[in-house]
């Protein structure tokens, strides 16, 4: 007599949500989570989504920071250079990863037009480049930005000081990831770029939900 056998699996309820469209909702609260500084294991309990998705869209968020980033800073050099007798001061700080206990790479931080600016050694850098986009289209609220920042941005009287609070600032951030693996190093010094300038989580929350289209592809 022949028999079939039917073997009966354990469904993983977040299996099905993989690869499952996001609401509108679950995008705008996905974005909140990250402005809320939430690892993706506690935004995947607050949005009862897979870990992994969230992963991917957290990581698809900070492409689009270090674009917005470059294209801030791109406008803010160009309008330097177009400036008679303006020079870019910069310092040079070296930020921990966790290669070795001992590694570290260095990072250029400038400040114009009341914007902390960072430049990243270029094998780091070429690891990020490779995620840009264009942000063409979010040039208002770029410009809107560097409008905000002359008035409420950081003070880029001091240098050094503003250099060594960044310095701080980012170690301290790195830490709660417990060091950050130099290939994603660039990604992650732009997101603390962003934060460092942008310290109300409503204006970055604000910024991000302009990029919906860009983040969840």
């Amino acid at each position: 007599m022949k028999v079939d056998l039917f073997v009966v699996s354990q469904i993983n309820p977040h299996d099905k949500m993989k690869n499952k469209p996001l609401s509108d909702y679950k995008k705008k609260k996905l974005i909140e989570s990250f402005c809320d500084e939430l690892t993706a294991t506690q935004a995947a309990h607050r949005l009862n989504l897979d870990r992994n998705t969230v992963n991917k869209y957290f990581r698809r968020i900070r492409e689009c920071i270090a674009a917005y980033r470059e294209y801030q800073k791109m406008n803010l050099m160009i309008t330097v250079i177009n400036t008679p007798d303006k020079q870019i001061d910069s310092v040079v700080k070296n930020i921990p990863s966790s290669g070795s206990q001992d590694s570290e790479f260095p990072i250029r931080i400038m400040c114009l037009e009341g914007q902390l600016l960072t430049d990243i050694d270029i094998q780091l850098a070429l690891n990020g480049s490779k995620y840009m986009m264009n942000v063409s289209g979010y040039f208002e609220s770029a410009v809107n930005g560097n409008a905000h920042s002359k008035q409420h941005g950081v003070d880029c009287s001091d240098l050094h000081r503003i250099a060594d609070d960044f310095h701080s600032f980012t170690t301290s951030r790195f830490k709660k990831f417990f060091g950050i693996k130099n290939e994603y190093a660039y990604l992650y010094v732009k997101e603390a770029e962003f934060v460092f300038n942008e310290k109300d989580s409503s204006r970055r929350e604000k910024v991000l939900n302009k990029m919906t289209d860009q983040i969840f592809v």
